[in-house]
């Protein structure tokens, strides 16, 4: 097994292979099969392959369970996951801040277009410093949120060097 490329809470983040990706497409959460044909009128089988192809493709594990299906490309990052994500939310949303260090180590500013029928997501986003910028409806009538998270660790308040010392 390759070696990962950061862990936190439990969880380790791969580079993705063909084989996760197969893995995740057999327990794709309904969430996500719904997204994919409702939003994007395509198939997992078709879809999830191809998303190998972009700038970043990761997955992350709970030993050698994938979780989640990750990446950014050209600047949009994005997730899939798959129905053992129920069982770890709590961990994956307490890992997810790393993720996010991570992706910003390559883009300055992080955008995400979420379907608007998925509150739990919008929800993770927001907790992440992810802030909803605009909407927009497709010809299909779905409409889609669009966030974005600029990288302000260097100038942040609350920055952990930059936090008084307390007596």
């Amino acid at each position: 097994m390759a070696k990962h490329l950061i862990e936190s809470h439990g969880l380790k983040l791969y580079k993705a292979e063909l084989g996760d990706v197969e893995q995740l497409r057999k327990s794709l959460s309904s969430e996500n099969l719904r997204e994919i044909s409702e939003l994007y009128h395509d198939t997992p089988e078709r879809l999830l392959p191809s998303m190998l192809d972009g700038e970043m493709a990761h997955v992350v594990k709970s030993g050698d369970t994938v979780l989640a299906f990750c990446g950014v490309y050209d600047g949009v990052m994005w997730t899939m996951f798959s129905k053992e994500i129920r069982k770890n939310w709590r961990r994956f949303v307490r890992a997810s801040p790393e993720l996010v260090i991570f992706y910003h180590h390559f883009y300055e500013t992080l955008r995400c277009q979420v379907w608007s029928e998925n509150q739990f997501v919008h929800n993770w986003l927001v907790h992440l410093g992810f802030l909803p910028e605009f909407a927009e409806t497709d010809h299909y009538n779905n409409t889609v949120i669009h966030f974005v998270r600029c990288n302000f660790t260097d100038n942040s308040i609350h920055s952990e060097v930059s936090r008084p010392v307390m007596h």
